[in-house]
């Protein structure tokens, strides 16, 4: 394996592991977003949903749906991060 900085190598495993433990850890859990929905699809097919109620359950939501996006983003960018570092390991 020539040409390979193993310290780099190890480094790179190092913060890999820290990442993989936080994206495990998530800020955002998709069952809870799965459950604002129902909770939200519940609401609306009540005759009494009230407006306040439904705009409070859109907002958090969106809120929801703002930080998944967020967290995706992110991991995204971490992703093509280790890529491009393996990459430079294997001379590529």
């Amino acid at each position: 394996m020539a040409g390979i900085d193993l310290e780099a190598a190890q480094r790179l495993v190092e913060q890999l592991e820290r990442d993989l433990a936080q994206a495990r850890a998530g800020r955002v859990d998709p069952a809870l977003l799965q459950a604002e929905v129902e909770q939200l699809r519940a609401l609306l097919a009540r005759d009494d949903a009230a407006p306040a109620e439904v705009h409070a359950g859109l907002t958090g939501l969106r809120e929801r749906m703002h930080a998944l996006g967020d967290e995706v983003f992110t991991d995204a960018v971490k992703g093509g991060d280790y890529l491009a570092r393996i990459g430079r390991l294997l001379g590529l």
